[in-house]
């Protein structure tokens, strides 16, 4: 996605080779970081979302964004930019 930041914008690229792309967008010019994220695959969208949200909340997990994709076998993929990923593993376990 990009959103604006003012004079600039902000870029979040899901990658499943994240050094190979830093290396590539910082030797463009750009200014790069790296953010982890935690994906959850979904088997019923509706009652997962609402079973992920929930569990999450309850162990007072921030989400800050989120994105929907599609895993190799085609179900839905939730992939989250949470506070805390270990905690939100265990919520979520």
């Amino acid at each position: 996605t990009i959103a604006e930041a003012g004079a600039f914008g902000v870029f979040h690229l899901i990658t499943s080779e994240p050094d190979r792309a830093y290396k590539a967008l910082s030797d463009a010019g750009f200014t790069v970081t790296k953010t982890s994220m935690l994906g959850v695959e979904l088997k019923n969208l509706k009652d997962s979302l609402y079973t992920v949200s929930k569990k999450l909340a309850e162990h007072g997990i921030s989400v800050d964004y989120a994105y929907m994709s599609l895993s190799s076998d085609g179900n839905p993929y939730l992939v989250l930019r949470v506070n805390d990923i270990e905690r939100a593993k265990i919520a979520l376990d």
